[in-house]
């Protein structure tokens, strides 16, 4: 019996599935493997794939939390709370990833890795204890995890224990408003009268998602609250309980160098949130988890901060800002390269001549540079100069040399972009070239300039406001990454944040996006904060512009 024919209708969606399938796969190892976002529309099309032109699976609304997996240049896949999976716009979500603060989690019993909340879902992976868990979210009793091999899915609360929290518990400072979403855009969905304590489930630029006791969630700004960090206690002669991995720093995203067995004790020097570095001279070397640790030992105190960092350990976190930086994942790199300033300049001022520590000194500062002219004889002219002096007889002289080339490659980069957006010719792969290579070469502050430019070539130059829009929002995501950092921006770096937030709304607004008002209200707060006439003028005309 010959099977029956497809109509259609059938074939049509098959292919489409096909396609997302396929487009999925060529995608794969672009993100990390799971970062939170924020839908910013009401009523956006959640695709079967990455384009118009397939099937509508449903619509999310406006605040709505997603997972997001994956990414094409201008579509984002993204998993659901519920669990369903599909693509959407990737300019329908708001701007940086959410910083998970739920606890990590420990694997207590075997169990199963789902690549959805239930347990009909696929099995992507059977889990073994004591395995750690990063927790990214969690829907009632299962949590969204990435494993130590990184991958992404789901566990349920049977197989798993949290194992310590960041943030705590947020007690809540004075009379505040919860909303449906990170701004005051969203509506109040309810009160918090002061003293009131909230569990954080995450963390959007200023806004922390928080659950009620009567387990409601929902958005308040951080301002009104105090967040209240567990105390913990660590040894620093630790005996070890169970059988676990040594890591090369303080987190699971660091590969593995080393296993430790029960029994062992083991000298201990540094602390980083649940992490202890084994001192040298010890029979293994790097840092180990809280958890493989006997809790009946001597206890000190636990601080968020590198201690006393030694060499080899800002090095590697140092290597680890350049990798982040890299797959532009703007925020944690800078944090990396902020939280490693103090230690690797100690360690230059101590050994000033020694040409590793003059190169990771000169990478650390450069990749944080604050102003925007990079001529060797202006900001960069410390990390320059350092370089050029630098003897390249000795080890890193490949890296010194290779900085060298970066930084003088930035001033010729820079000058042509400059010089194409005010009407030089440039061709334009060459350009869309220069800000692929962009991470690799420029310190942010300079890269988010120069993603702005683009931006702005491709919007008046070519009329392209869909293109210009992407790399406008690339912009804009560092220079929030930056401020979030708490690195300054400085006066020339805070005018060209305004005016990337207005070209991105300027380019939305062409495309009939709503979202464009919300980058328009921040430059707004720009405007109120600095109190800036010229900037004030320049968006009244071009709100008047878009009206007509």
């Amino acid at each position: 019996m010959k099977p029956a024919r497809k109509t259609p209708r059938q074939f049509l969606t098959e292919y489409h599935a096909l396609r997302a399938a396929v487009f999925l796969l060529l995608f794969v190892g672009m993100l990390p493997a799971a970062t939170l976002r924020v839908v910013v529309k009401d009523r956006v099309d959640f695709q079967e794939g990455p384009g118009r032109n397939y099937p509508i699976l449903d619509q999310l609304s406006s605040g709505e939390i997603v997972i997001q997996t994956n990414q094409t240049k201008e579509w984002a896949h993204i998993q659901r709370v519920n669990g369903g999976y599909g693509w959407i716009n990737i300019t329908m979500l708001a701007t940086g990833a959410g910083k998970p603060v739920l606890p990590d989690l420990q694997l207590h019993k075997r169990g199963n890795l789902r690549a959805a909340p239930t347990t009909t879902a696929d099995i992507i992976n059977q889990l073994e204890p004591p395995q750690l868990l990063k927790q990214i979210f969690q829907t009632g009793a299962w949590h969204a995890v990435i494993t130590e091999d990184s991958s992404f899915g789901w566990v349920h609360d049977v197989i798993i224990k949290e194992i310590s929290s960041r943030h705590g518990i947020i007690q809540v400072l004075s009379a505040s408003n919860i909303r449906s979403g990170p701004g005051t855009a969203y509506p109040i969905i309810a009160g918090a009268e002061p003293g009131t304590a909230l569990m954080p489930i995450a963390q959007f630029a200023d806004w922390f998602l928080v659950e009620t006791e009567s387990r409601q969630r929902g958005w308040i700004y951080q301002n009104l609250i105090r967040i209240e960090s567990p105390g913990q206690a660590i040894d620093r002669i630790v005996r070890i309980r169970t059988n676990g991995n040594v890591r090369s720093g303080p987190g699971l995203e660091y590969p593995v160098t080393n296993r430790i067995t029960a029994g062992m004790e083991l000298p201990v020097t540094n602390v980083h949130d649940d992490w202890f570095q084994i001192s040298d001279g010890a029979p293994v070397n790097g840092w180990i988890h809280r958890i493989l640790i006997t809790a009946d030992s001597q206890p000190v105190a636990t601080t968020g901060e590198i201690v006393s960092g030694t060499f080899e350990l800002v090095k590697t976190v140092i290597d680890s800002a350049y990798n982040t930086h890299i797959s532009q994942n703007y925020y944690d790199a800078i944090a990396l390269y902020h939280k490693s300033r103090a230690d690797i300049r100690q360690l230059y001022l101590e050994n000033p001549t020694d040409p590793c520590t003059r190169f990771y000194y000169t990478r650390n500062i450069y990749a944080l540079a604050e102003h925007l002219h990079l001529e060797p004889n202006q900001a960069s002219a410390e990390a320059y100069q350092i370089l050029k002096e630098t003897s390249l007889t000795e080890n890193c002289a490949e890296n010194i040399i290779n900085l060298i080339k970066a930084m003088e490659e930035t001033v010729t980069i820079r000058s042509a972009i400059l010089g194409a957006s005010g009407g030089a010719d440039l061709p334009e792969h060459r350009l869309i070239k220069y800000g692929e290579r962009a991470p690799y070469i420029f310190p942010f502050i300079t890269e988010a300039e120069i993603y702005r430019l683009i931006g702005r070539y491709l919007a008046l130059q070519k009329n392209n406001p869909a293109e210009a829009a992407q790399w406008q929002q690339k912009s804009v995501i560092l220079y929030q990454s930056l401020l979030q950092n708490e690195i300054e921006l400085g006066s020339l770096g805070l005018e060209h944040y305004f005016y990337v937030l207005m070209e991105l709304g300027v380019s939305q607004a062409k495309l009939g996006f709503d979202t464009s008002y919300d980058y328009f209200a921040k430059a707004l707060e720009l405007i109120e904060a600095n109190q800036n006439n010229y900037w004030r003028n320049y968006y009244r005309r071009t709100l008047e512009t878009i009206a007509r």
